[in-house]
């Protein structure tokens, strides 16, 4: 259950188990007229005030968005078309205006423009004492902070408005600022002429879309051992020739720029692919017995993947200048350094 509940500095949504148990609270700055949520449960729409309407996520509580109060006569109703790509709302004066939602819907950060864009569909009349000039222009009009009195409804209609969200949501993650730093393990199939058929490891690696979403550049840093196989050409014994020793394992530690890009395809699962050139340093190490000079060579890695939540899985291929091509897997858990911006 979600109720309304009053507060000194505004309102807050409760979330509440059939037994009353609270679960979850949603503070809203705005006192609350109204809300609702979508059929598939993921948002909370509110309606404030003074006329604005904004957008919860129920999982976390953050603001997805706001469309701001943009009339100067009173909100009177409202409603959205089937598949929720307009907005119509009514007003006191007889004004009936057509918003386009995803064209009207602002990031919670993003400031209020001097003006929307709008089609006025129904005229007041000219005799209308509410009928203001700044209202004249059909299809430009400043924004105004609402009246208190006013009402309204949400039509329901039968899941298109989730759907209709769902891509609004989209739009606005493909445009998120982030930072993320991440940690994974990563496995490596070399081509069975190599000496080494198996590698394994660990990787970390930073990357931000502050100045190209939705693309983000990065950097990795990447250690991997591999085992050697059965066909390794070369064997070792003791000085004195009694014993065998074992073929040494390669170790590879590589540093690489990274550069991707990102498509949301919900709220909390993304699809990527990234292309990341490296140089690496290789090294034959036998703990206690042996270790080689290093020897360095470089190349690229392309992987696609999918993230969900903090968790992302991932396939690719890397091309070494050394060991020619290699098919990979990977598997990280993601941190965010800095809170989601819109731009």
């Amino acid at each position: 259950m979600i109720v309304c509940a009053e507060k000194k500095s505004g309102n807050e949504l409760v979330f509440l188990s059939f037994d009353g148990k609270i679960k979850k609270r949603l503070p809203v700055k705005n006192t609350i007229r109204e809300f609702t949520v979508t059929p598939d449960g993921r948002l909370i729409i509110i309606l404030t005030e003074n006329d604005s309407f904004e957008f919860y996520r129920t999982d976390d509580g953050s603001q997805l968005g706001y469309i701001p109060t943009f009339a100067v006569s009173k909100l009177m109703c409202f409603a959205f078309n089937e598949d929720c790509t307009q907005l119509l709302t009514g007003h006191q004066n007889g004004s009936v205006y057509k918003l386009n939602v995803q064209n009207v819907l602002l990031s919670p950060n993003k400031e209020i423009p001097s003006q929307i864009e709008v089609e006025r569909i129904v005229t007041p009349s000219e005799s209308s004492s509410e009928n203001t000039t700044s209202e004249q222009n059909e299809n430009t009009i400043p924004f105004y902070n609402g009246s208190k009195d006013s009402g309204g409804f949400i039509m329901e209609n039968d899941g298109f408005f989730a759907q209709k969200l769902s891509a609004i949501e989209k739009q606005l993650l493909l445009k998120e600022k982030y930072s993320v730093l991440s940690f994974g393990l990563t496995a490596n199939l070399f081509n069975t002429d190599d000496y080494y058929s198996f590698g394994c490891g660990t990787e970390t690696e930073w990357h931000t879309s502050k100045f190209t979403a939705p693309f983000y550049e990065g950097i990795n840093l990447r250690a991997i051992i591999a085992f050697p196989s059965d066909s390794f050409p070369n064997s070792y014994h003791t000085l004195d020739g009694k014993d065998t020793i074992a073929s040494p394992n390669l170790l590879a530690v590589s540093a690489a720029a990274k550069a991707g890009i990102r498509i949301p395809v919900s709220t909390t699962i993304q699809l990527f692919t990234e292309i990341l050139p490296f140089i690496k340093c290789n090294s034959l190490v036998r703990p206690g017995v042996a270790a080689s000079n290093p020897c360095f060579s470089a190349g690229c890695r392309f992987k696609t993947g999918i993230l969900i939540k903090k968790f992302s899985v991932s396939a690719g291929v890397e091309y070494d200048s050394m060991w020619g091509w290699c098919p990979e897997l990977s598997a990280a858990f993601n941190i965010r350094l800095s809170k989601g911006e819109k731009k």
